[in-house]
């Protein structure tokens, strides 16, 4: 993974302009431009496990294949072609 630069990514030039624009405004409480364009939450990163942990995590308790219930609330309907057809061409005339 390659590191964020801490230098600005955005030319000072364009942020002087834009605090500029927001004084013209004459906002009773303008946002801060740096707060807007480098929000600080958004430096924050999410934990991403290790390979090792993923393999501990996998490894814990895995369920036999054979002790796996299939789910059979709903029994499959079976349907001729000839109906499928039929069907079909009902629902290209709307």
């Amino acid at each position: 993974m390659t590191p964020v630069s801490e230098e600005p990514l955005i030319d000072p030039e364009v942020i002087k302009d834009l605090e500029e624009q927001v004084q013209e405004l004459q906002y009773w409480n303008p946002m801060d431009i740096h707060n807007l364009i480098d929000y600080p939450a958004e430096r924050e990163v999410a934990y991403v496990p290790t390979q090792e942990e993923i393999m501990q995590d996998l490894s814990t308790n895995p369920v036999p294949e054979d002790e796996v219930e299939a789910d059979d609330s709903q029994e499959s309907i079976h349907v001729k072609a000839t109906e499928a057809l039929r069907c079909a061409s009902l629902l290209q005339q709307f």
